[in-house]
Protein backbone atom coordinates (compact mmCIF):
# COMPACT_ATOMS: atom_id res chain seq x y z
CA UNK A 1 0.00 0.00 0.00
CA UNK A 2 2.78 2.40 1.15
CA UNK A 3 3.95 2.07 -2.45
CA UNK A 4 1.11 2.79 -4.52
CA UNK A 5 0.41 5.98 -2.64
CA UNK A 6 4.06 6.78 -3.02
CA UNK A 7 3.61 6.56 -6.99
CA UNK A 8 0.33 7.96 -6.75
CA UNK A 9 1.42 11.44 -5.71
CA UNK A 10 4.46 11.18 -8.02
CA UNK A 11 1.98 10.62 -11.03
CA UNK A 12 0.36 13.59 -9.50
CA UNK A 13 3.05 15.46 -9.46
CA UNK A 14 3.46 14.50 -12.71
CA UNK A 15 0.49 16.10 -14.00
CA UNK A 16 0.84 19.22 -12.85
CA UNK A 17 4.61 20.48 -13.38
CA UNK A 18 4.64 23.96 -15.84
CA UNK A 19 7.05 25.28 -17.50
CA UNK A 20 8.20 28.63 -15.96
CA UNK A 21 9.89 31.61 -17.29
CA UNK A 22 13.16 32.07 -16.21
CA UNK A 23 13.37 34.82 -12.94
CA UNK A 24 15.69 37.55 -13.38
CA UNK A 25 17.47 39.09 -10.24
CA UNK A 26 14.52 40.99 -8.98
CA UNK A 27 12.04 37.57 -9.42
CA UNK A 28 10.57 38.82 -12.63
CA UNK A 29 9.99 36.43 -15.47
CA UNK A 30 12.72 36.97 -18.03
CA UNK A 31 10.37 36.99 -21.40
CA UNK A 32 11.99 35.19 -24.41
CA UNK A 33 12.06 36.35 -27.98
CA UNK A 34 9.13 34.82 -30.10
CA UNK A 35 10.19 33.44 -33.64
CA UNK A 36 8.14 36.95 -34.95
CA UNK A 37 10.14 38.96 -32.56
CA UNK A 38 13.75 37.62 -33.70
CA UNK A 39 12.40 37.63 -37.56
CA UNK A 40 11.52 41.15 -37.37
CA UNK A 41 15.04 41.96 -36.02
CA UNK A 42 16.75 39.88 -38.33
CA UNK A 43 14.48 42.03 -41.57
CA UNK A 44 15.67 45.20 -39.33
CA UNK A 45 19.43 44.10 -39.11
CA UNK A 46 19.36 43.31 -43.04
CA UNK A 47 17.48 46.76 -43.77
CA UNK A 48 20.10 48.64 -41.77
CA UNK A 49 23.23 46.72 -43.68
CA UNK A 50 21.83 47.17 -47.22
CA UNK A 51 21.59 50.60 -45.97
CA UNK A 52 25.14 50.96 -44.81
CA UNK A 53 26.40 49.62 -48.30
CA UNK A 54 24.40 52.09 -50.32
CA UNK A 55 25.61 54.89 -48.79
CA UNK A 56 29.38 53.59 -48.63
CA UNK A 57 29.07 52.84 -52.77
CA UNK A 58 30.48 55.59 -54.30
CA UNK A 59 29.56 57.80 -57.74
CA UNK A 60 28.86 55.61 -61.08
CA UNK A 61 31.38 56.28 -63.73
CA UNK A 62 31.55 55.58 -67.43
CA UNK A 63 34.79 54.50 -69.29
CA UNK A 64 36.25 53.31 -72.39
CA UNK A 65 39.44 51.35 -73.41
CA UNK A 66 40.54 49.68 -76.67
CA UNK A 67 43.38 47.73 -77.99
CA UNK A 68 44.60 47.59 -81.73
CA UNK A 69 46.56 45.60 -84.06
CA UNK A 70 47.36 46.33 -87.51
CA UNK A 71 47.59 43.00 -89.75
CA UNK A 72 48.62 42.41 -93.17
CA UNK A 73 45.47 41.94 -95.52
CA UNK A 74 45.45 38.03 -96.31
CA UNK A 75 42.58 38.13 -98.89
CA UNK A 76 42.16 39.43 -102.67
CA UNK A 77 39.03 39.84 -103.91
CA UNK A 78 38.69 40.48 -108.19
CA UNK A 79 35.54 42.49 -109.83
CA UNK A 80 35.54 41.12 -113.89
CA UNK A 81 32.58 42.13 -115.77
CA UNK A 82 31.12 41.39 -119.57
CA UNK A 83 29.43 44.48 -120.88
CA UNK A 84 27.81 44.03 -124.70
CA UNK A 85 25.24 46.55 -126.15
CA UNK A 86 23.02 46.52 -128.92
CA UNK A 87 19.70 46.40 -130.43
CA UNK A 88 18.75 42.68 -129.66
CA UNK A 89 18.29 41.80 -125.87
CA UNK A 90 18.15 38.43 -126.59
CA UNK A 91 21.59 38.22 -128.61
CA UNK A 92 23.44 40.77 -125.51
CA UNK A 93 21.81 38.54 -123.14
CA UNK A 94 23.42 35.47 -124.63
CA UNK A 95 26.42 36.93 -125.28
CA UNK A 96 27.28 37.78 -121.58
CA UNK A 97 25.71 34.76 -120.14
CA UNK A 98 27.87 32.73 -122.15
CA UNK A 99 31.13 34.65 -121.52
CA UNK A 100 30.43 34.46 -117.50
CA UNK A 101 29.97 31.07 -117.54
CA UNK A 102 32.73 29.95 -119.76
CA UNK A 103 35.06 32.14 -117.00
CA UNK A 104 33.25 30.32 -114.46
CA UNK A 105 34.56 26.76 -116.28
CA UNK A 106 37.80 28.08 -116.13
CA UNK A 107 38.06 29.17 -112.87
CA UNK A 108 37.33 25.77 -111.78
CA UNK A 109 40.67 24.62 -112.79
CA UNK A 110 42.67 26.98 -110.44
CA UNK A 111 42.30 25.85 -106.87
CA UNK A 112 42.51 28.20 -103.99
CA UNK A 113 40.30 30.18 -105.92
CA UNK A 114 36.22 31.01 -105.16
CA UNK A 115 34.67 32.34 -107.83
CA UNK A 116 30.71 33.21 -108.91
CA UNK A 117 28.68 34.92 -110.77
CA UNK A 118 27.34 38.20 -109.26
CA UNK A 119 24.73 39.35 -111.27
CA UNK A 120 23.28 40.42 -114.37
CA UNK A 121 22.01 43.62 -115.48
CA UNK A 122 19.66 44.73 -118.24
CA UNK A 123 19.58 48.73 -119.09
CA UNK A 124 17.95 50.63 -121.46
CA UNK A 125 19.91 53.16 -124.00
CA UNK A 126 18.39 56.65 -125.17
CA UNK A 127 18.75 59.05 -128.15
CA UNK A 128 19.00 62.57 -127.13
CA UNK A 129 15.09 62.84 -128.17
CA UNK A 130 14.28 60.33 -125.44
CA UNK A 131 13.75 57.72 -127.16
CA UNK A 132 15.29 54.46 -126.21
CA UNK A 133 17.56 53.28 -128.64
CA UNK A 134 19.10 49.59 -127.84
CA UNK A 135 20.07 47.96 -124.73
CA UNK A 136 23.23 46.88 -122.22
CA UNK A 137 23.87 44.17 -120.44
CA UNK A 138 26.44 43.68 -117.83
CA UNK A 139 27.55 40.35 -116.59
CA UNK A 140 29.42 40.67 -112.99
CA UNK A 141 31.56 37.57 -111.78
CA UNK A 142 33.98 37.38 -108.62
CA UNK A 143 37.22 35.85 -107.67
CA UNK A 144 38.14 35.90 -104.06
CA UNK A 145 40.87 33.59 -102.36
CA UNK A 146 43.55 33.89 -99.63
CA UNK A 147 45.76 32.21 -102.60
CA UNK A 148 46.20 35.87 -103.33
CA UNK A 149 48.71 34.57 -106.42
CA UNK A 150 46.62 32.24 -108.23
CA UNK A 151 43.42 34.86 -108.00
CA UNK A 152 45.53 37.38 -109.70
CA UNK A 153 47.22 35.13 -112.15
CA UNK A 154 43.48 34.11 -113.15
CA UNK A 155 41.92 37.19 -113.38
CA UNK A 156 44.74 38.26 -115.64
CA UNK A 157 44.12 34.88 -117.65
CA UNK A 158 40.02 36.02 -117.89
CA UNK A 159 41.20 39.65 -118.94
CA UNK A 160 41.24 38.27 -123.17
CA UNK A 161 37.07 38.05 -122.48
CA UNK A 162 36.53 40.21 -118.91
CA UNK A 163 37.00 43.15 -118.04
CA UNK A 164 38.30 44.40 -114.82
CA UNK A 165 36.50 46.08 -112.62
CA UNK A 166 38.09 46.62 -109.21
CA UNK A 167 39.96 45.08 -106.76
CA UNK A 168 40.73 45.01 -103.17
CA UNK A 169 42.45 43.58 -100.24
CA UNK A 170 40.93 42.18 -96.87
CA UNK A 171 41.75 40.09 -94.05
CA UNK A 172 39.58 36.63 -94.21
CA UNK A 173 36.92 35.89 -91.58
CA UNK A 174 39.03 33.02 -89.80
CA UNK A 175 42.15 35.47 -89.55
CA UNK A 176 39.78 38.48 -88.44
CA UNK A 177 37.92 36.61 -85.91
CA UNK A 178 41.27 35.20 -84.73
CA UNK A 179 42.56 38.37 -84.05
CA UNK A 180 39.39 39.83 -82.51
CA UNK A 181 40.03 36.88 -79.99
CA UNK A 182 43.49 37.34 -79.26
CA UNK A 183 42.63 41.47 -78.60
CA UNK A 184 39.76 40.92 -76.21
CA UNK A 185 42.15 40.34 -72.78
CA UNK A 186 44.08 43.28 -74.21
CA UNK A 187 40.97 45.18 -74.52
CA UNK A 188 39.75 44.59 -71.25
CA UNK A 189 42.90 44.45 -69.02
CA UNK A 190 43.32 48.08 -70.33
CA UNK A 191 39.60 48.80 -69.03
CA UNK A 192 40.50 47.15 -65.49
CA UNK A 193 43.46 49.66 -65.80
CA UNK A 194 41.72 52.68 -66.22
CA UNK A 195 39.44 51.86 -63.99
CA UNK A 196 41.61 51.70 -61.26
CA UNK A 197 43.66 54.87 -62.05
CA UNK A 198 40.15 56.40 -61.93
CA UNK A 199 39.03 55.11 -58.84
CA UNK A 200 42.16 56.06 -57.06
CA UNK A 201 42.40 59.65 -58.96
CA UNK A 202 38.73 59.90 -57.17
CA UNK A 203 40.05 59.18 -53.29
CA UNK A 204 38.62 55.39 -53.82
CA UNK A 205 40.30 52.22 -52.77
CA UNK A 206 38.82 50.14 -55.26
CA UNK A 207 35.48 49.36 -57.84
CA UNK A 208 32.79 47.07 -59.10
CA UNK A 209 32.42 46.66 -63.06
CA UNK A 210 28.55 46.89 -62.97
CA UNK A 211 28.34 46.92 -67.04
CA UNK A 212 30.13 46.15 -70.01
CA UNK A 213 30.30 45.89 -73.63
CA UNK A 214 32.31 44.92 -76.34
CA UNK A 215 33.11 45.90 -79.94
CA UNK A 216 35.03 45.80 -82.65
CA UNK A 217 35.89 47.69 -85.56
CA UNK A 218 38.53 47.52 -89.27
CA UNK A 219 39.47 49.76 -91.10
CA UNK A 220 41.42 48.42 -94.41
CA UNK A 221 44.47 50.32 -96.45
CA UNK A 222 43.58 47.58 -99.26
CA UNK A 223 45.90 49.45 -102.19
CA UNK A 224 44.87 49.17 -105.68
CA UNK A 225 47.91 49.76 -107.77
CA UNK A 226 46.86 46.81 -109.20
CA UNK A 227 44.13 48.05 -111.10
CA UNK A 228 45.72 50.96 -112.69
CA UNK A 229 48.01 48.93 -114.18
CA UNK A 230 46.04 46.76 -115.38
CA UNK A 231 43.96 49.17 -117.03
CA UNK A 232 46.54 50.97 -118.59
CA UNK A 233 48.32 48.26 -120.43
CA UNK A 234 47.70 48.48 -124.57
CA UNK A 235 44.89 46.30 -125.62
CA UNK A 236 46.87 44.18 -128.21
CA UNK A 237 49.43 43.47 -125.48
CA UNK A 238 46.40 41.79 -122.92
CA UNK A 239 47.69 38.38 -123.58
CA UNK A 240 48.38 35.15 -120.87
CA UNK A 241 51.93 35.84 -121.61
CA UNK A 242 52.43 39.90 -121.61
CA UNK A 243 49.79 40.74 -119.54
CA UNK A 244 51.04 42.90 -116.15
CA UNK A 245 49.78 40.99 -113.44
CA UNK A 246 47.98 42.43 -110.52
CA UNK A 247 49.65 43.05 -107.31
CA UNK A 248 49.08 39.85 -105.03
CA UNK A 249 49.66 41.88 -101.71
CA UNK A 250 47.37 45.14 -100.75
CA UNK A 251 47.94 46.94 -97.45
CA UNK A 252 46.71 45.85 -93.70
CA UNK A 253 43.52 46.34 -92.10
CA UNK A 254 43.64 47.54 -88.43
CA UNK A 255 41.35 45.83 -86.32
CA UNK A 256 40.07 47.56 -82.89
CA UNK A 257 38.79 46.02 -80.27
CA UNK A 258 36.66 48.16 -77.26
CA UNK A 259 35.66 47.74 -74.10
CA UNK A 260 33.32 50.03 -72.38
CA UNK A 261 31.20 50.20 -69.53
CA UNK A 262 30.07 51.45 -66.40
CA UNK A 263 31.75 50.80 -62.82
CA UNK A 264 30.38 51.81 -59.49
CA UNK A 265 33.88 53.69 -56.95
CA UNK A 266 34.08 52.05 -53.60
Amino acid sequence: MASNHHASRQTATAHHTRLTLPRTAHGRAAHTPTLRTQAARLVAGLIAAGSTAAWAAGPSVDLEASASQRVPNDEMRVQLVKESSGKNLETLNTQVIEAINAALDRAKGSPGVRAWASGINTSPEWTQNGKRDGWQVRGNLTLEGTDTAAVARLAGQLASSLQLDGVTYQLSTPRRRAEENRLIKEAVDAFRARAAATAEAFGYKSYEIKQIKLGTSHHSEGNNDGVVAFAAAPRMARDEGSMPSLADQGGDTTITLTASGTIELR
